[in-house]
């Protein structure tokens, strides 16, 4: 299976997937997906801060058929630029209380189960290979 490029990003303005779909390539743009509107019209309001100037921000595209049922298709570099001023902008030492005093109690619940899961992979860190990206494939 090929990878390709794709980030899960929790922030303190929401969770997002990033993916770089065949259509981006020649525009030098990537997709932004997400669960909920919400968070892409945070993405939305942090691309009017940063470019201030801007009159057409990408829309939200909707799609109720697809995994994520937000979209928006943004620069390659003001996706990196959001994305650097997130990081520059942490000023808590633990995200999920964060999560919750921010976004509130029930999605401080729903990324608390994410970290629960994700917290498994130390028990393959232990084993002859360690995890390699195809530790959880079918194959092996």
């Amino acid at each position: 299976m090929d990878w390709g490029f794709n980030m899960w990003l929790f922030t303190k303005i929401g969770f997002f997937s990033v993916v770089q779909k065949p259509w981006d390539i020649a525009q030098g743009t990537l997709t932004v997906r997400a669960r909920v509107r919400y968070d892409l019209e945070n993405f939305r309001a942090e691309l009017a801060k940063l470019y201030p100037d801007v009159v057409d921000l990408p829309e939200i595209e909707v799609d109720f058929r697809a995994d994520y049922h937000y979209r928006i298709q943004v620069h390659k570099s003001s996706a990196e630029k959001i994305i650097g001023e997130l990081a520059y902008g942490i000023d808590y030492d633990n995200f999920k209380q964060m999560i919750a005093k921010e976004q509130g109690e029930i999605r401080a619940g729903l990324y608390a189960r994410v970290w629960q899961t994700l917290l498994s992979l130390r028990s393959f860190a232990g084993r002859v290979g360690g995890i390699t990206k195809n530790t959880f494939s079918d194959d092996v």
